[in-house]
């Protein structure tokens, strides 16, 4: 991930992993895949742009601020290790979502040291697992919401940003409402 971010013209980094033909798997055997982009994705930009707009409205990074809130609500937490929170989101897009967050703010992935990522490992393990029993190994994505700090400090976005994996399983099908709006409806109750 370092080496890629790091090469010139590359402006992100995607990591992300497919179980299950409905989840857009195309190999039966388990796998991860590690992309990089010579353009920032529209998802990327608009976290970015989103997290400019509330930082200089409160000073604040909006995912530490979830995260503290996570932690003392701890309706929706999952699990937490001394470096991680991973948690249902509180408007999850579909049934059963977990983030994980590094607990200290880090915009990239690449800040992540060796005993933090020595945790994370587990910790996504763990979800994996969790996800598999309570729906019957259903298929799944994840995918790694990171950006390279260095780019966004002119922007003014680096110190509100913070990057997390999605895990977010495939269990429902969008509809017309969906389709029509880009608004998810989750079934469930994230708590």
């Amino acid at each position: 991930f370092r080496e890629l971010i790091a090469r010139p013209g590359i402006k992100a980094v995607v990591l992300f992993r497919n179980r299950g033909s409905t989840a857009g798997a195309s190999l039966h055997h388990p796998h991860a895949q590690l992309v990089a982009l010579g353009m920032e994705p529209t998802r990327l930009k608009w976290i970015a742009a989103r997290a400019r707009r509330l930082g200089a409205k409160t000073g604040r990074c909006l995912t530490c601020d979830e995260l503290e809130f996570e932690k003392s609500d701890r309706r929706r937490l999952v699990e937490e290790t001394e470096s991680f929170l991973a948690f249902v989101p509180f408007a999850a897009s579909v049934p059963s979502e977990i983030w994980l967050a590094p607990r200290r703010h880090q915009a990239s992935f690449c800040e992540l040291d060796e005993t933090a990522c020595a945790e994370l490992g587990p910790l996504l393990r763990n979800a994996l697992r969790r996800l598999a029993l309570m729906h019957d190994s259903a298929p799944y994505n994840f995918v790694l919401d990171s950006f390279d700090a260095a780019r966004h400090v002119a922007g003014g976005a680096a110190p509100y940003l913070h990057w997390r994996l999605r895990i977010v399983p495939v269990l429902a099908t969008w509809g017309g409402f969906e389709l029509g709006t880009g608004m998810p409806i989750n079934p469930s109750s994230p708590e």
